[in-house]
Order: structure tokens, then C-alpha cells, then sequence
């Protein structure tokens, strides 16, 4: 089969090209893992469950990404995301991985994610309010779509076109050449705020082609792929993780300290706090 080649992120020039960079799977190249942050409660949900929800992007707290993209194209699509910086960010920690004392970070290699998503043959609907499954399944995989897909993100909202041209990031990676890319619909999904860039996403999509009325789904969680899993505790943690951990899960993990453990001292009533991230991945 011919491979159409993709340009560098910098000399892209159409919304098709775009789309075909984020898809590629070459977004992974120069990652080993793909990362997430959650808490402990939620991590032991998805081990008894043994599935990992993905939310329809209008339950998300990122509003700005919900009003930029297309409703229609929101309703079918469902995701959940993982880091692509091996570096350890205080920032996910802060963000998803709350309250501090029961975050943890889940390291997963990035060959075994890609062989699970190429396996996923069924979908569970999930109970928008008690994250409970209904009984409604969708067991023809053709009936639905999943892939990796890589974010980029912009300034379009907040730059003055009168004096300022409009900058697409990716990584490290730059690109000038699109306008307005906040308003193409085609690119719900695949598109954040330049606040957003310190996550550096990947995510793992689903997008059902039939009637539904599903609002979270699950899928399951093969066996190899926790098997494969790293677990850290947050560098608040207190105690042996490994034996509380297992003692709650009954089943060993790999794990492995925080970069920062000892190294981080917060002052404020945040360290005690019950925020939960944006994509609420408590099950």
C-alpha cells in the first residue's frame, strides 16, 4: 500500500494535511510511554471495572474546545487523554491528578497502547451520573472508530489580527500558515487553547458511526496492558505505596518514585483539596 507523505508540522498548509499529522502514528516516535494523570479512587475503579471511560466532550470543563468544534461532530466522538512528555509536570499533577495525597501517574509503553486500540471489538454505554454501566452495548466493531490522535493548539482566540499572525504549536514545532483554524469544524477534536499546551496530548478516540444516544462509554482494559502499567504516587504521598496500593487492588504493580518526592512543600488548602481534572476519570 502507498503511504501518502506527510509534510513537517511547519509546512502545512491545509486542514487535510493537518489532521493527517495528528493521526499519524508517528506523533509516538520519540516517546517509550503515554502518561496519565488521575488519583488512586479512580484508578481502583478502572482495575474493578476493568475498563477506562471516555467522555463526550460536551461533559468536559474546557468549554472554549466544546464551543470551537462542531456539535453534530462532538454528539459521536468520545475520548480519553494521555501525556506525551516523559518529563514529570507539576502542572498535571495540579490539574488532574487530585486531591495531592492520592494522585498518581499511570505509565503505559506506547507499542502497547497502539495494540490495544487496534483490539477494541465492543463498547459499554456508561450512566452519565452514577458512571455505572446501562446494559446497552455496541459489539459490531463496524459500527465504530478508534485511533490515536495527537492535539495541537492556538492562539486564534486571543490574538489581535489586526497586528499579529496566528500561530499553530505543536511540541516544540511551529506553523503560520492557517487562519482562523478555531472556526473549521473539521478539526473538532483535534484542537485546545495555547493554554493547553503544557499537556502535550494524545488522545485515544472513539467516534460511533450509527444513531445513539450514548453520552460515556467504556472499553475494556486487556490484561497485558495492566500488566504493562508503571504506577507513581503523588510526591505527596505518605507511606509505602506499593503495599497500600496492592492491598487495595490485590494484584502487583511496577512502580516508581516521583521526581519530586521530598522535594515539594505546598502551603495553601489546595494540598487537601477534592478537585477532580477536567475529564473526571473517577469510575
Amino acid at each position: 500500500m502507498e503511504h501518502k507523505k506527510i509534510n513537517s508540522f511547519s509546512e502545512l498548509t491545509s486542514i487535510n494535511e493537518l489532521m493527517n499529522y495528528l493521526d499519524s502514528a508517528a506523533r509516538l516516535k520519540d516517546s517509550n510511554y503515554v502518561y496519565q494523570y488521575t488519583n488512586i479512587s479512580s484508578f481502583i475503579s478502572m482495575m474493578d471495572s476493568g475498563t477506562i471511560h471516555l467522555c463526550n466532550a460536551k461533559y468536559m470543563n474546557d468549554q472554549l474546545e466544546y464551543n470551537n468544534g462542531d456539535e453534530r461532530l462532538w454528539k459521536d466522538l468520545f475520548f480519553t487523554c494521555f501525556m506525551l512528555e516523559d518529563e514529570e509536570s507539576i502542572g498535571m499533577w495540579s490539574m488532574y491528578a487530585q486531591p495531592w495525597r492520592d494522585g498518581i501517574k499511570i505509565s503505559i509503553p506506547k507499542d502497547v497502547l497502539r495494540k490495544w486500540v487496534s483490539e477494541v471489538e465492543r463498547i459499554e454505554e456508561i450512566d452519565l451520573d452514577s458512571k455505572k454501566p446501562t446494559g446497552r452495548n455496541i459489539d459490531n466493531s463496524n459500527d465504530f472508530k478508534v485511533w490515536l490522535s495527537a492535539v495541537a493548539y492556538t492562539d486564534a482566540d486571543r490574538i489581535n489580527r489586526k497586528k499579529e499572525a496566528e500561530t499553530l504549536h505543536w511540541g516544540t514545532l511551529k506553523n503560520q500558515n492557517f487562519t482562523f483554524l478555531n472556526k473549521y469544524d473539521a478539526l473538532t477534536g483535534y484542537l485546545k487553547d495555547i493554554a493547553w499546551a503544557y499537556e502535550k496530548e494524545i488522545r485515544l478516540k472513539l467516534k460511533i458511526n450509527r444513531n445513539h444516544t450514548f453520552k460515556r462509554i467504556a472499553i475494556k482494559i486487556p490484561d497485558y496492558v495492566i500488566n504493562s502499567m508503571i504506577i507513581t504516587p503523588s510526591p505527596l504521598f505518605d507511606g509505602d505505596f506499593k503495599e497500600a496500593l496492592e492491598t487495595k487492588i490485590q494484584k502487583h504493580f511496577e512502580t516508581k518514585d516521583s521526581t519530586f518526592k521530598g522535594k515539594l512543600t505546598l502551603k495553601d488548602k489546595c494540598s487537601d483539596c477534592s478537585l477532580k481534572g477536567r475529564y473526571d476519570n473517577e469510575q
